[in-house]
Formats: structure tokens, C-alpha cells, sequence
């Protein structure tokens, strides 16, 4: 096991950065490709596991694989701040006054109408960066939640009327 541990921190120090010129960011390791899918899979260790795979030199094998844990991942989302809506609405509505037809502009500002509870302002919005860019997958999805929220929102609407007058 000692030998093991040793063997590790040798090839953890000549680490290659991503990017040339940039490190790798703290939360992220490499590890051999041979046993990222090991340490995908909850395994502690970032070491090969031996007299596992082909046997031989491979080349495939001495690949480098950066690998960020799940657990890091999560962590980090759940620090980052929480997105103030009404800002992207005015950004997205000034870049709007200028770039009418701005895609992401317009998409953006739907989003932020969709997440201020703003469903018949954000299907508006959607709909127009739809009809700029039909195929993305982003804009559809938030125009296909936009309109579960309104057909929610009328149905109850429904219901409430018809109790007020039935």
C-alpha cells in the first residue's frame, strides 16, 4: 500500500495544465484513464488498480484525464450566488432597445420574466428568440415550461371563476 501511495503523489506532481499557460483548478485531478471510470464510481482512490485491463503497454492508458468529483461539483453550485431576475430583465430589455432581434437578448429576457412569475411576458419573449432560433434546445425548453405555467395558471383561474359564479 506504502508502494502504492508513493507511486501516486510521483505522477500527481508532474501533473500538465488544461490549458497552456493556466493550472488546473484546485477541485479538479487527473487521474489515469484507466481508472477514471473507477473513480467516477465513488472509488477513493486515484491510483490504478492493478492487473485490471489489457495487458501491455497501451497507449491509451497514459492519457491524462482530468476529472472533477461529483461531490466538488455540487458544493461549488451550491455556493454560487442566487441570480437576480429583475437586473437581467432590465439588461436584457436595454440590449432589446438597441439589437431588436438579438436572440439571446431576447431569450434571456424571458427567462428572467419566467423566473419573476411573468408567464404571459415570458412566453412573449420566448416565442420571438424561437422564431430567431428555432432549434435551441434551451429557449424551447423554458417556452415549454412557460406554457405549463400558464395553462396551470388558467386552468385554476377556471376553477376559481366557476366557483365565484356556478
Amino acid at each position: 500500500m506504502e508502494k502504492r501511495l508513493q507511486g501516486g503523489s510521483a505522477v500527481q506532481g508532474e501533473r500538465e495544465p488544461v490549458l497552456p499557460g493556466r493550472d488546473v483548478p484546485g477541485c479538479c485531478k487527473w487521474v489515469p484513464s484507466s481508472s477514471a471510470a473507477a473513480a467516477g464510481s465513488g472509488s477513493k482512490s486515484a491510483l490504478p488498480i492493478p492487473n485490471l485491463g489489457p495487458q501491455g503497454p497501451a497507449s491509451h492508458l497514459n492519457k491524462k484525464t482530468y476529472f472533477t468529483p461529483p461531490r466538488q461539483i455540487a458544493t461549488t453550485t451550491w455556493l454560487m450566488e442566487p441570480v437576480n431576475y429583475e437586473r437581467v430583465k432590465e439588461y436584457s430589455q436595454k440590449d432589446l432597445e438597441r439589437q431588436p432581434d438579438n436572440a439571446k437578448a431576447l431569450y434571456r429576457a424571458g427567462v428572467a420574466f419566467f423566473h419573476l412569475q411573468d408567464y404571459d411576458q415570458a412566453r412573449h419573449y420566448l416565442m420571438a428568440a424561437v422564431n430567431r432560433k428555432p432549434k435551441d434546445a434551451n429557449v424551447r425548453r423554458y417556452l415549454q415550461w412557460t406554457q405549463l405555467e400558464l395553462s396551470s395558471y388558467h386552468r385554476k383561474e377556471k376553477q376559481l371563476y366557476l366557483g365565484m359564479f356556478g
